[in-house]
């Protein structure tokens, strides 16, 4: 008989992860290039909006997480989900759905904070908005990369390939959007 090997906690949690973290950027992203693309806006208006959103939304996608992996425990006649002793359970899924989507999603915010703190030193990094948005794709798209890399460690994937294979995904995603 095949002894099964223990899986790392991350490893869990993959699909959560994953998705919660996917989700958290574009999310994050789509609501911040809406508010830059206003042009009637502020840094700290950003920050608001952006930090509210990464909370309301991770207790959401936590929530939904949490229902979703019960529902599955109950729809489950024979216990075979629950039988599974390294089935994470409905809590555990739900809180790596939150810290997942919390920290992925904060990444496009850290632009508006490198700026606003940046500016706050000296006159000289004042940036405008425009220098704030495209410093928050460009941590956008390495956070893709990086979210890509992450999810390499636990399939047959090339971490490289994973990495560009994420960020295309989701580039897609924002092809679509006018600035």
């Amino acid at each position: 008989m095949k002894q099964k090997q223990p899986r790392s906690l991350l490893g869990d949690h993959i699909r959560g992860v994953v998705f919660g973290g996917m989700d958290g950027i574009l999310t994050t992203f789509a609501l911040l290039a809406a508010v830059a693309g206003s042009r009637q806006t502020s840094t700290s208006l950003i920050m608001v909006i952006g930090i509210s959103t990464v909370i309301a939304d991770a207790l959401s996608m936590a929530a939904g997480e949490y229902l979703s992996a019960k529902a599955e425990l109950e729809a489950d006649p024979r216990g075979k989900v629950a039988a599974s002793s390294d089935e994470p359970g409905p809590m555990e899924k739900a809180f790596a759905m939150f810290v997942a989507f919390s920290l992925f999603g904060s990444m496009p915010l850290l632009g508006f904070i490198a700026a606003a703190s940046l500016s706050r030193l000296s006159p000289a990094f004042a940036a405008s908005e425009v220098s704030n948005f495209f410093l928050s794709v460009i941590i956008t798209a390495g956070t893709l990369f990086a979210l890509g890399t992450v999810k390499s460690q636990f399939g047959a994937g090339v971490w490289w390939r994973s990495g560009l294979e994420v960020g295309a995904v989701r580039t897609t995603d924002f092809s679509h959007m006018n600035y």
